[in-house]
This record gives structure tokens, sequence and C-alpha cells, in this order.
């Protein structure tokens, strides 16, 4: 099976290529540094801005270096010291992505997030006012403040009758759900602008063709993807853990998104194209 292949091929290639771990950590430790200010102060705007910037520039290059990884794979029989001295190289790729799919990146985020917006808020605010209702005992805008906050307004849930909570509870459920649809069908957008040098709107485009050539296959690395996240956050909120065992967490979250991320790029460039399109090849 594919996906089969794709796992052992992937551990093998993310195995010889430790290096890529060192950026996404420097990056998650400059993005917590910005990120500190925030969650003391409040929401920020100029902060949400940096953010989304050095996003940006750090997806830019570093997809490159996974894009050039996977293209040195396909030289056969190399030596350990050749192995070793193209995942030097690797960092060679960091700056000359930057410069080159930084704007694209920063784009196609753009579009990522007015996409989620528009599914949100015109496709879920039609399902649930036709099908769940809105809350009658809260305003709108204390609505918002719950779907946002969660259990963080307290005093906004203990006020509202159970059978708001319960349209609360499906409305969170439903941006859930089309939050967690739009994501899997975009999923390959940035390795579109990588590997295929497309502009971010082809890129959503591409990624939503390559999802639905096999629906399985995606649906399986969505779905590792993202409950791999999700276990190893929830375990890191636990407090009664120590230093050392968060540390260890943080490496590990580091390494699943390496591992993933390193999945994706080696499916959209080396077999995303090995069958025609077909509902018959989709679940291999």
């Amino acid at each position: 099976m594919i996906i089969i292949e794709l796992f052992v091929k992937t551990y093998q290639l993310v195995k010889d290529n430790l290096i890529l771990v060192q950026p996404l950590l420097l990056f998650l430790m400059l993005l917590g540094l910005v990120m500190a200010p925030v969650s003391m102060g409040g929401f920020n705007l100029a902060a949400l801005f940096v953010i989304i910037g050095l996003y940006s520039a750090f997806g830019a290059g570093w997809y490159n270096m996974f894009h050039r990884c996977v293209k040195l794979s396909s030289t056969q029989e190399l030596s350990p010291e050749e192995k070793a001295a193209n995942t030097i190289s690797l960092l060679k790729e960091f700056f000359p992505g930057v410069g080159k799919y930084f704007s694209k990146i920063l784009v196609g985020f753009l579009v990522y997030i007015v996409l989620l917006f528009v599914v949100i808020n015109v496709i879920g605010g039609f399902i649930g006012a036709k099908y769940i209702g809105y809350p009658q005992s809260i305003s709108s805008s204390e609505l918002i403040q719950v779907l946002m906050h969660g259990d963080k307004s307290s005093e906004i849930l203990n006020k509202i009758s159970e059978a708001d909570k319960i349209k609360i509870w499906l409305w969170n459920g439903l941006s859930f759900i089309l939050i967690s649809i739009t994501t899997y069908l975009t999923m390959f957008w940035s390795q579109a602008i990588i590997s295929e040098d497309k502009n971010p709107l082809k890129a959503h485009f591409e990624s939503l063709k390559t999802v639905l050539k096999r629906p399985f296959t995606s649906l399986i690395m969505f779905i590792s993807y993202w409950g791999s996240i999700v276990g190893i956050s929830f375990l890191s909120t636990k407090n009664s853990y120590g230093f050392i065992v968060h540390l260890l967490l943080l490496l590990v979250l580091t390494l699943t998104i390496v591992y993933f991320t390193m999945m994706m790029f080696l499916y959209f460039e080396k077999y995303r194209k090995n069958n025609n399109i077909s509902w018959t090849n989709s679940f291999r």
C-alpha cells in the first residue's frame, strides 16, 4: 500500500536529515518570545502581523529545505559522507527560499484565512441558523465571546439555559468540522507553491486536486498529523509534569511536525502523479 511505503520512506528521510529540526526549534523559540507579551497584554493587531510575517518567512525557507531534501533523495547509492554533505547543504537552501517564496507563502496563508472565514461565516452561518438556531438568552456579542474563548467565558455560560448551552456546543462542533474539512482540502497548498512555483490561488486548487486524487491516503495523513499534534499538545498542558518532561514533549512535537511535513512533500512530489486521477485509485 502507498500509505505504508510513505510512512517508511518518510522515516528514512527524516532520520538522515535531522538537521531540519534546528530551524523549527529556533522558530518556535522566537515565536514564544513574540507571543509572551501578547499573552500578558491581550490581543495586539501589530503582533498578529508580526507573527504572520514570521511564519511566512520561516515557511518559505524551511519548506524549501524539504523540497531540496526530497529532490536529493532520488540520488541512488550515496556514501555516508555524501549523505552528510547533502544534509548540511540543506541549510543553504533556507535564505534563498525566503527570498523566492516569501510573498507567495504570505498570500497563500492569507487566502487560507479568507477561505476559513468564508466557510465558517457563510456556509457555517447558513447551516447553523437553519439546523441549530441561535441561543436566546445571550446577545450575539456574548455568543462570539463564548465561541472564541470557551470555558474562559464562565460568567456568560453560568447565566444561560441548558438548551442554549447545547446550541453553543453544536455551534462549536460545526465550526470544528468546517475548519477540519477546509484544512484537509487545502493541506498541500504550500507544497504546490514550493515544489511547482504555483501562484497562491492555483496552489490551493492544486491541493484540492491532490487530496481528491487519493482521498483515503490524504485523510490518513491528515488525521495522523493533526491527531498527533493535538495529543502531544494536550499532554503538554499537564502542569504536573516536570521541566524535563515538558522539554521532551517539545522535542517530540518538533519531530512530529518535521516528520509529517516531510511526508506531505514526499507524497506531493513523488507519489501523487503515479496514477491517473480516478476513484478506483483513490483508495489505494
